[in-house]
């Protein structure tokens, strides 16, 4: 008999799914300077099967993941005010470090991707806060932080 599973249109199921695939597949290509991400699906309502968004990415020499998020930032962060070299530096909000790892254009609120660095979450910010938070004082965050 097979064992339990959440089922699949829950946080639990979600999460177990995505563990799986990070612990199974990552590994396998990290082998290959490969990054695996899951970056959410769509869910059946009776919970029997979901599709699921993996995100696989290239991982340079020093350990930064190129992401299509870091990528779009590189590309268009010109669109939003902010320079490609904006990428990777930390900006102060709410008395937390925050570094800018992305760009979501399709997000028009809250379009900058920037990881807390004191928790590791990952959140989404509004353009106004990111530019008032660099002009005030970026600090470089070492490419190993990445």
């Amino acid at each position: 008999m097979p064992k339990s599973f959440p089922p699949l249109n829950s946080r639990e199921g979600y999460d177990a799914l995505s563990k799986i695939l990070k612990d199974n597949l990552g590994d396998h290509l990290a082998e290959f300077g490969l990054s695996l991400d899951v970056k959410g699906g769509q869910f059946n309502r009776e919970g029997t099967n979901v599709t699921l968004k993996v995100e696989v990415s290239t991982v340079t020499k020093d350990g930064t993941v190129l992401t299509k998020a870091a990528e779009d930032f590189k590309s268009m962060a010109f669109m939003y005010g902010l320079e490609p070299e904006d990428l990777g530096r930390t900006f102060k909000f709410k008395d937390q470090h925050v570094q800018i790892i992305g760009l979501l254009p399709k997000r028009r609120k809250f379009p900058i991707e920037g990881k807390n660095m004191d928790t590791g979450k990952v959140m989404l910010y509004p353009i106004d806060i990111v530019k008032r938070g660099l002009s005030k004082k970026a600090v470089a965050v070492p490419a190993e932080a990445h």
